[in-house]
C-alpha cells in the first residue's frame, strides 16, 4: 500500500473523505476522535467502581488503537476525547444516553470517570496530543454545575501526573461560559470549549 492510499484510508477512517472530490492530495491535520466509556476495557485492576458497560457492546478499543497508529503514521494530531461518561453527563445522544443526565448524581460515576481518564493517558497517551476530559457537561444541572470545576482539576491532575507536560488537556465551559477559576491554579497546556 503506498503512502498516499494510506492517507486517504486514514482520512476516510475518519470520516473526513466523505464525498467523491475527496483525493489522496487532501491535507488532513487534526482529528477528534470521540470514546464513550464502554469503549475503554478497564478492569478491576483499573477501578474501585463498575466495569459493566451494558447495554453497550465492549470492543472498540483495538479499533481506535488501529486508528491511531495510522495518524501518529500520518502525522495527524489526535485530540481523544471522552464523548460519553456513565449515567451520561448531559442527556444528549451523542453522550450514548438520551434522556436524563445523571452522572453527577452518584459520587462512583464521577470517580469511575477519573479511573477511565487515567487508564487513557497511562495507555495512550503517548499516542495523542490532546486528552479532552469530558464532552460537553450539562452545567445547568445543579449537581453536574456543582462537581464539573473538582471533575475539571483531579482529570487535569490524573492526565498531568501519567503525561507530564506532553498532551494538551481540553476541558469545556459546561455551558454556563467562561468560569476563571477553573483556570487559576496554575494549569499549562490547557485548552478551553465553549458551548
Amino acid at each position: 500500500m503506498t503512502s498516499r492510499t494510506s492517507r486517504l484510508l486514514a482520512l476516510i477512517m475518519f470520516g473526513e473523505c466523505m464525498h467523491a472530490s475527496c483525493s489522496t492530495n487532501a491535507v488532513f491535520m487534526h482529528a477528534r476522535i470521540p470514546v464513550g466509556y464502554w469503549s475503554v476495557p478497564i478492569t478491576s485492576a483499573d477501578t474501585n467502581y463498575s466495569t459493566d458497560v451494558s447495554p453497550y457492546i465492549a470492543g472498540a478499543w483495538p479499533y481506535l488503537l488501529r486508528g491511531l497508529n495510522w495518524a501518529n503514521q500520518h502525522g495527524v494530531h489526535v485530540i481523544l476525547d471522552l464523548h460519553g461518561a456513565p449515567d451520561s453527563q448531559n442527556g444528549f445522544d451523542n453522550s450514548g444516553q438520551r434522556g436524563s443526565a445523571n452522572w453527577a448524581n452518584n459520587a462512583s460515576n464521577i470517580e469511575r470517570t477519573l479511573d477511565i481518564i487515567r487508564f487513557m493517558a497511562d495507555k495512550i497517551g503517548g499516542m495523542v496530543n490532546v486528552i479532552e476530559l469530558l464532552n460537553e457537561p450539562a452545567g445547568w444541572v445543579s449537581n453536574i454545575g456543582a462537581a464539573i470545576g473538582p471533575y475539571w482539576t483531579e482529570g487535569y491532575s490524573i492526565v498531568r501526573n501519567s503525561t507530564g507536560m506532553d498532551n494538551q488537556v481540553m476541558i469545556g465551559d459546561a455551558f454556563l461560559g467562561v468560569d476563571v477559576h477553573v483556570l487559576s491554579y496554575g494549569a499549562n497546556r490547557l485548552v478551553l470549549t465553549l458551548q
